[in-house]
């Protein structure tokens, strides 16, 4: 078989009798390469290219193109782009801007489209401000003063990407919102960082939260929403009206279950910011990277809820739950919901009925079993739900009762002023284990010296490096768990336990509802013996203010009996 050829096919030139100079006028302008607003403003860039124009009669004007507020070290902007297809398709000869940096800030590409791409096209570059002409000088965009150019319009774009994120940074960690206003909230006209309540928004977010903590799940309110002819954020923004109203286009989508999962997880609602959830890998790279909530900063009361926090928190658990969906015929969720869990092998328990004798009896069993057999998990823990219920009732109701009267005494103990030189000294603590932290971390530096003087082996510092940073690792944890401790300790001597005021305002309880078991319990693990051991959600808490009374009550005694 003969080997084709391959060519590649030259773009048509002009004779120089009917060569007409057919102009595209190029603009950008962006904030985020810290362009001066003002004298490089779309408008000045128009006129001083209109000027040039007209002072030059051979230009055949043809179209302008503008990006703003687009990067000039991305090319692939919207306009640059479509401004591209008309060189290739021979409609446009020339390009006018305003000066190089206009063109783009990106050093390798911008050179690559200048030195290689658009002369492939005879297409000819005009910069004004730069004096540059390749009619006239074929080789001025090839020069060094303009790759200097290039490279320095690179370099500013980079210290100006530096700039923005930091100045970023800084307002989130002032609490100042530089996001658009979600769903529900609208920008304080007089501060363009602060979120103020859309009331007529807000009460559909309200609608949904309550919709959710019932026990209906995303796709029945998103369904739901969609019934009543609620439009979904975009097209309120676009239409300032909240229902659907003839004479306007409206998506096919509607609200889609993840819209509803998404509002439902933001914390704005309760009244704090969480930004910077995503990142770039710097100035040139613009794709999205997704990052860790550790990672995310988050501030606190920086704005009015729509959402109490505690409500929030509560539809945390049941997201995070599972097996805590409805029937279709049920609006609100069973007691045990996503409480039951198997001791064996973790699985939630999945509620049945059964009908004997005219009665109707409820329990759960493990899924796992229930769905792949003893192979998976060797019993169905199965546990009736008025048993459960039954310890459940004594247990919280007793709980509820020892809290009350560690309130009591916990404000007792902090009327005294003794109580004050009675405190462990937690700075100290914390003090010498980050002197301890910062000898380990010059120890390794010693070491990484020793290894490389030849000193020691590189076996023998890899080694050390090992043990250092696991002793650095668990120093680390002993400082953050001596901080955490210092604070509920500032917490309970300031009176300040909101999660018992949240526990005990429920009084005794005579009707157990899942809304009360959640916020109480974390999870009820299920034994085959139908033995149940309660993890409560606050034990931590409840142990440290146990610990509290005890150390303090004691000290007091002896106190006295001096």
């Amino acid at each position: 078989m003969a080997r084709k050829k391959f060519y590649i096919e030259k773009p048509e030139v002009e004779s120089s009798e009917n060569y007409q100079v057919k102009v595209a006028k190029y603009m950008r302008l962006s904030r985020m390469d810290g362009d001066n607003l003002e004298s490089d403003s779309i408008s000045n860039q128009r006129r001083l290219l209109n000027n040039y124009i007209l002072e030059n009669d051979e230009f055949l004007y043809s179209d302008e193109f503008i990006d703003d507020d687009w990067t000039g070290t991305n090319f692939q902007r919207p306009s640059f782009q479509r401004m591209l297809k008309e060189i290739q398709k021979g409609n446009i000869n020339c390009i006018i801007i305003k000066d190089l940096s206009r063109f783009g800030r990106n050093y390798i590409e911008a050179g690559k489209y200048l030195e290689e791409i658009l002369p492939k096209y005879n297409c000819r570059i005009v910069s004004i401000i730069d004096d540059i002409d390749t009619e006239k000088d074929k080789n001025s965009i090839t020069g060094l003063m303009v790759r200097i150019k290039n490279l320095i319009h690179d370099n500013n774009s980079r210290e100006t990407s530096i700039k923005v994120r930091h100045i970023h940074d800084m307002l989130r960690l002032q609490g100042k919102n530089i996001s658009p206003a979600p769903f529900g909230y609208i920008k304080d006209p007089s501060d363009k960082y602060k979120l103020i309540i859309d009331e007529e928004a807000a009460i559909v977010v309200q609608m949904i939260f309550d919709m959710y903590i019932s026990g209906i799940g995303t796709i029945r309110i998103a369904n739901k929403l969609n019934e009543l002819g609620i439009v979904t954020r975009i097209e309120y923004r676009k239409t300032k009206s909240l229902y659907k109203q003839e004479g306007f286009c409206y998506s096919q989508n509607g609200w889609r279950p993840d819209a509803i999962s998404a509002i439902l997880s933001n914390k704005t609602y309760k009244g704090s910011l969480d930004q910077k959830r995503s990142t770039t890998r710097n100035y040139k790279d613009r794709e999205k990277i997704c990052l860790q909530e550790k990672d995310h900063i988050i501030v606190d009361n920086t704005h009015e809820p729509i959402i109490t926090p505690d409500v929030f928190e509560k539809i945390q658990t049941i997201k995070n739950t599972r097996c805590v969906k409805t029937s279709r015929n049920r609006i609100k969720l069973y007691p045990l919901s996503g409480v039951l869990k198997c001791a064996d092998c973790g699985s939630p328990l999945i509620r049945n009925q059964t009908t004997k004798r005219g009665k109707l009896y409820v329990y759960y069993k493990c899924r796992t079993y229930n769905q792949q057999g003893c192979k998976f998990c060797n019993h169905s823990h199965s546990i009736k739900e008025e048993s459960v219920l039954a310890i459940l009732s004594i247990t919280l109701n007793s709980q509820i009762r020892t809290l009350i009267n560690l309130k009591k005494i916990v404000l007792e103990i902090n009327k005294t002023k003794q109580i004050q030189r009675m405190s462990i000294d937690y700075d100290r603590l914390i003090r010498q284990k980050q002197i301890r932290k910062e000898t380990l971390k010059s120890t390794k530096l010693d070491a990484y010296m020793d290894w490389k003087s030849g000193d020691i082996t590189k076996e023998d510092y890899l080694y050390m490096c090992k043990k250092f940073n696991t002793n650095e690792s668990k120093l680390e944890i002993e400082i953050t768990s001596l901080q955490a401790e210092k604070q509920i300790e500032q917490d309970i001597r300031n009176n300040d336990f909101l999660w018992l005021e949240t526990l005990i305002n429920h009084g005794t309880l005579n009707k157990l509802t899942n809304e009360i078991i959640i916020s109480f319990v974390e999870k009820i693990e299920v034994k085959k013996d139908k033995d149940i051991k309660i993890i409560f959600k606050y034990q931590n808490q409840f142990d440290r203010l146990a610990n509290y009374v005890q150390n303090h009550a004691y000290k007091l005694t002896v106190a006295g009996g001096a």
